[in-house]
């Protein structure tokens, strides 16, 4: 049974488990600190919590942090993108989003679809007196949504296919892109569920409305890519000076790409201009302006085993 739970779970962690640790947001301004003073008033208690923010922000950090400062840290802790929930067909066949997200958040009992040739606990089972973390909310087929609006009435559940219900204390912390409010009056949201899920929100706002708070964020990643016995050289004033100035469109996950790049090609040297990297994929150029095609090291750099994965933006 505990294989059973633990497959297809994104990010999960089961009972028995290290609790969550996370200190507080890193940065220099007032929102920062507005942010870690909600999270520490919010932590504590049982209320489902909306975390609005552009692509790319701290979105589940911060549910993170909420979770770090609950009584609930200790307990599962699952995270589920609602617009990409784990397959229950084969790669064959097409995706349906309704399946998909339904077996996931509530499993399904055997022969209750094509594709249940077995039972399936859910999420909202497994992160019984836990977390659960929808991300992209927004992406919730409307069944769907009117199923989780029924559980967050009452606390109960069935499995797909089955009849025997279910009872489970799982806090919801929801993530979203879009404008839930607009996507109410449009009728592609339920409202009630809306009100559930927002006891108490936050939004986070793009790197490049908080500029301040870039040097705190680089100095984290730095810490944690140390931490993994990477080597890891200084950053120079230069080098930071571009990135306190780019907008960063993708914010804090680009800021964590652009950092592990520069990483890559300076070795454990300090990193300079010449080794941060806004977007490769249509130029050789970095932003401190240097053509790297000159350089001797440009061909190790481009076989770098970890530069693959770095460049997916």
């Amino acid at each position: 049974e505990r294989v059973k739970s633990v497959k297809g779970v994104s990010r999960s962690l089961l009972p028995l488990r290290e609790p969550v640790r996370e200190e507080s947001l890193p940065g220099a301004t007032e929102w920062t600190r507005n942010v870690n003073r909600s999270v520490q008033e919010i932590g504590p208690s049982d209320a489902n919590v909306l975390i609005y923010g552009e692509s790319g922000t701290e979105r589940f950090f911060v549910a993170r942090l909420i979770v770090s400062n609950s009584e609930r840290k200790c307990g599962p802790l699952i995270s589920l993108n609602c617009s990409t929930p784990p397959r229950v067909l084969r790669a064959t066949f097409p995706r349906k989003l309704k399946d998909e997200q339904e077996s996931a958040i509530f499993g399904h009992e055997y022969g209750s679809a094509v594709y249940a040739q077995g039972w399936r606990r859910g999420y909202l089972d497994i992160a019984d007196s836990g977390t659960l973390v929808l991300e992209h909310v927004e992406d919730l087929v409307p069944e769907v949504q009117n199923r989780l609006l029924e559980y967050l009435r009452t606390s109960r559940f069935c499995r797909t296919g089955g009849t025997q219900e279910q009872t489970s204390k799982v806090r919801i912390i929801a993530t979203a892109i879009r404008d839930l409010d607009q996507m109410v009056e449009q009728g592609s949201f339920n409202g009630e569920l809306l009100r559930l899920l927002r006891d108490r929100s936050i939004t986070i706002l793009p790197l490049r409305e908080r500029r301040e708070d870039i040097p705190a964020l680089t100095q984290e990643f730095l810490r944690r890519y140390r931490r993994r016995n990477q080597e890891v050289g200084k950053l120079s004033a230069g080098a930071m000076g571009i990135m306190v100035k780019y907008d960063w469109p993708l914010n804090f996950v680009e800021l964590n790409r652009v950092i592990s790049q520069a990483i890559s090609v300076s070795q454990g040297r300090t990193m300079r201009e010449e080794h941060i990297f806004f977007d490769i994929r249509d130029s050789f150029k970095p932003a401190g302006g240097t053509d790297l095609l000159r350089r001797k090291w440009i061909g190790r750099f481009l076989r770098y085993r970890l530069v693959p994965g770095s460049l997916q933006y």
